[in-house]
């Protein structure tokens, strides 16, 4: 997947879950 697909989820992620993605994204970025 390419980043900018990524980036473009975590950012629907983020919106759907009010904001509150802190962990969600540690947990979803690439390279962890």
């Amino acid at each position: 997947m390419p980043a900018g697909e990524l980036d473009t989820a975590l950012a629907a992620l983020r919106d759907a879950v009010g904001g509150q993605t802190g962990e969600i994204e540690i947990i979803w970025r690439p390279g962890r």
